[in-house]
């Protein structure tokens, strides 16, 4: 570690070297000061051993430091407070040496001292028995011409050129003026003071163009006419000086860094012992430095940290991470610790650095991102759509499980390969290869959604529509990442929205075009080039007959068989449409009113041959052609629809008529029980007008009514007729509609509608009780009544599926107990004893 090496350059140094700090009072007066630390010289040239003064104070190593000739606690105290450097020569009486020091503050209230002993030169000088010299260090005697007599030198080649050029001349001779006037100049100073002098100089005897630092002593000779001048070379010694001024700093830079680092530091020696920490370390451990420093690592309860720093001891670099419990147990903090050796310049076990990083806050951010990465994983599993991840270069990272189903790939299978292998897709139209979406993603880090005409190929060759679109995943730096592609499967939704599209253009019933398909097919079809236009109008004849009689069932199946037939007897180019109920509409291209009669005779011809549940089809139509182009095809359709409705008026009578014919017929065949009851009625109804003197118009008019009153049972469930039990309400409701849909079957025809009214009203009651309009009395019209009559007297003589037919006796009382109720009391009386010929 540098800080291993910087201290073995300072312990190495030929000088010597004290660290301090200075002691004020409370004014900042410094009154004493604590060695910090020292080397190897210091204890030679003070005779001071390391241990005998490290941490201790001046006062208590050297009581008489503060002398009245030179009060070191000063010089030193001034030095450390305002960070200036000073160099002097002094004399220490309780130590009785002579000392050359420097001393600087590397920081307020530290200073540190370099310096060597210097007693013999000083004693050397005054004497003249010996030469006052360091081991660089030559002694010149000079006259007072500063002429050079003699050289006493330990070695010549500090002399840089021979002694005999030397001897005998002046350093006027020797060196340039400039130079000269600064050795003089000192030579003076030196003289004058009794101090040393500092010069710093190129050496005009030297061709290396190099600056050299000597320090300069001067005395005179009694005689006063010889001098002696101690020049020492302190090149090297400045130059260590300077080294060590800059490792100073180097270890002062390095101290700030690990006195303010956010990451907690401190040092143990070679046994485990804690000798150093910061702030950082202190606030993480929730301790102080006073119970840090001088704890014994290697006894804690912690066996993570023990094993660490015995690894460490061993030369073995280490770290882990764990949570710690502050000593008051109330804080736990997560740390990353990272352990390495210091080691000697030799390779020995110095020790060890601890580095904790507090990773409380990023464990605990890592912990809401796990989370949150979690809950959008399960998010992102649970959802209805697919959504397959990738890198930057387009290759799969992650599917859900819905991805899965949709694409046929595991997420095992398909991490790493490229998603055009997992993501195949091909259009609907062209049956091509779609272009990677993801690709297009990353080039223009745009949101991209794929065309809606997009089939999905699983990896088992299912084909399956779907929509998607494809997001960039950036950075905080706004780089992308990858792609999230996110599809759904739309195939039942593609095939809904194909059959709403279809039905929005098409009958649901017959499954031909419906009326807008038409309106805009007829705008798209009125051009010259399809002139003649001709359009057809077509009318399904009977059709409300037949859904009253038979239901819609039946009148649906009309509709079907007739839509069969048009679309078989039609051209592919022809535009076939219902547009009603029971209306059609042809358009036929460049087809003439001739050619136009001919096909519609073919297709009557056809639909004349059908029938349904032994009811003939028919249908009515009416053609026109547009031949000019200024004609307005909204004309030709009046016209046509007119040209249709008046062939209607003769043809849909007939067809009524047939109809009922086959309604009655039907019913009776369905229900004996029907056709004999109506027979009866019929009678007993003509028997009741013959008996009132009615006209002959009345009674065949009652014989009829009578034959028809129940013939919208046609439309009542065979189930509820026979049924044996009892009817439920709603049975009861159904049965109750047979005189409305007998009135809606009659009333088809001109010639049935007097007698429809009749029905309607058969089961009206005297009282105004009956259904379904609740009539009462003369309001009642009176062919009605007479039914009522009738048709009460023979339900009750005979055989119902719920009961046995009544007596005529028990019959005839029920009629005569509910004349005034139920019946016209002056018709029951009338057909009790003129048809029955019972005494009322």
């Amino acid at each position: 570690m540098k800080d291993n090496f910087y201290k073995q350059l300072v312990e190495k140094l030929p000088t010597g070297y004290a660290y301090h700090r200075i002691i004020c009072d409370k004014n900042n007066i410094p009154y004493d000061y604590v060695f910090l630390e020292t080397n190897a010289a210091f204890e030679k040239f003070t005779g001071l051993k390391a241990a005998q003064v490290i941490g201790k104070r001046i006062s208590e190593i050297l009581p008489n430091t503060n002398i009245k000739e030179f009060n070191w606690i000063k010089v030193y105290g001034e030095i450390a407070l305002t960070g200036r450097e000073k160099q002097f020569e002094q004399y220490s009486q309780e130590l009785k040496r002579w000392y050359r020091v420097k001393v600087y503050s590397p920081e307020k209230n530290y200073f540190v001292t370099i310096f060597i002993d210097i007693t013999k030169e000083m004693r050397s000088l005054e004497e003249k028995t010996t030469i006052l010299t360091t081991l660089n260090d030559i002694v010149f005697e000079i006259d007072k011409d500063y002429r050079f007599i003699n050289i006493i030198s330990s070695d010549d080649n500090y002399l840089f050129i021979a002694r005999e050029d030397i001897i005998g001349k002046s350093i006027k001779e020797l060196f340039s003026k400039d130079l000269s006037e600064i050795f003089i100049s000192s030579f003076q100073k030196a003289l004058a003071s009794g101090k040393k002098e500092s010069i710093i100089y190129k050496s005009p005897l030297r061709n290396d163009n190099n600056w050299y630092n000597a320090d300069i002593k001067y005395a005179q000779i009694s005689n006063k006419k010889k001098y002696i001048v101690s020049v020492s070379d302190i090149s090297e010694q400045k130059k260590l000086e300077y080294e060590l001024f800059k490792k100073t700093q180097e270890l002062e830079k390095y101290h700030l860094i690990f006195e303010h680092s956010p990451l907690g530091i401190y040092h143990f020696d070679s046994q485990g012992i804690i000798t150093d920490c910061n702030d950082s370390f202190v606030k993480i451990i929730g301790s102080s430095r006073d119970e840090l420093i001088g704890l014994d690592t290697l006894k804690l309860s912690d066996k993570k940290v023990v094993k660490a720093i015995q690894g460490v001891l061993k030369s073995q670099q280490t770290s882990y991470e764990g949570d710690y419990k502050s000593i008051t147990g109330h804080k736990v903090t997560s740390v990353k610790v990272m352990f390495a050796p210091i080691l000697s310049l030799d390779k020995e076990i110095e020790g060890g650095i601890g580095i904790v990083e507090d990773i409380t806050q990023r464990k605990h951010m890592e912990k809401i991102i796990f989370e949150e990465k979690e809950r959008l994983k399960t998010t992102l599993l649970s959802i209805g759509d697919g959504v397959i991840s990738t890198d930057n270069h387009g290759n799969v990272l992650f599917l859900n499980k819905v991805a899965e189903q949709l694409t046929g790939w595991a997420q095992e299978e398909a991490f790493g390969r490229s998603l055009e292998e997992v993501f195949h897709t091909i259009s609907e139209f062209t049956r091509e290869k779609c272009e990677n979406p993801v690709f297009n993603v990353l080039e223009t880090g745009n949101i991209i959604e794929l065309a809606n005409d997009t089939i999905l190929i699983s990896k088992d060759r299912t084909q399956r529509h779907i929509e998607d679109s494809a997001a960039p995943i950036m950075d905080k730096n706004s780089n992308i990442n990858g792609v999230v592609l996110v599809f759904r499967d739309v195939t039942e939704e593609k095939e809904r929205q194909a059959k709403i599209q279809y039905l929005s253009f098409h009958d649901q019933l017959t499954g031909l075009n419906n009326r807008r398909f038409f309106e805009d097919e007829l705008r798209r079809i009125d051009t010259t080039s399809n002139l003649p236009i001709t359009l057809v109008m077509i009318d399904v004849n009977g059709l409300k007959l037949t859904n009253d009689a038979f239901g819609h069932l039946l009148g649906d199946k009309l509709l079907q068989r007739v839509a069969e037939i048009l679309r078989k007897e039609c051209r592919n180019e022809d535009i076939i449409a219902r547009i009603g109920g029971d209306e059609f509409v042809i358009l036929l291209p460049k087809t003439s009113s001739e050619e136009a009669e001919r096909f519609l005779n073919r297709i009557n011809a056809v639909i004349t041959q059908e029938k349904i549940n032994s009811m003939s089809v028919s249908v009515s139509y009416g053609w026109e052609t547009k031949r000019e182009t200024e004609e307005d095809l909204s004309s030709i359709f009046k016209k046509a629809e007119d040209y249709m409705y008046r062939r209607k008026l003769s043809e849909s009578t007939s067809m009524r008529y047939k109809t009922i014919e086959v309604i009655i017929k039907t019913l009776y065949e369905k229900n004996e029980r029907e056709e004999k009851h109506s027979i009866r009625v019929s009678e007993l109804c003509t028997q009741i007008a013959l008996a009132l003197d009615l006209n002959t118009i009345n009674i065949n008019e009652l014989r009829t009514v009578g034959l028809m009153h129940d013939i919208g049972k046609i439309a009542i469930d065979d189930k509820i007729l026979d049924k044996s039990g009892t009817l439920s309400d709603s049975e009861w409701l159904e049965v109750k509609r047979h005189p409305e849909i007998g009135y809606r079957i009659l009333s088809s025809l001109n010639e049935y509608a007097p007698l429809a009214e009749y029905v309607l009203a058969h089961h009206e009651r005297w009282d105004g009780k009956g259904y379904p309009k609740g009539l009462k009395g003369e309001d009642i019209p009176w062919q009605s009544r007479i039914i009522a009559v009738a048709d009460a007297y023979d339900a009750m003589t005979s055989h119902r599926p719920y009961r046995q037919a009544l007596s005529r006796g028990t019959a005839i009382e029920i009629i005569k107990t509910n004349a005034g109720t139920y019946f016209d009391p002056k018709i029951t009386k009338v057909f009790v004893e003129k048809v029955l010929e019972e005494k009322w």
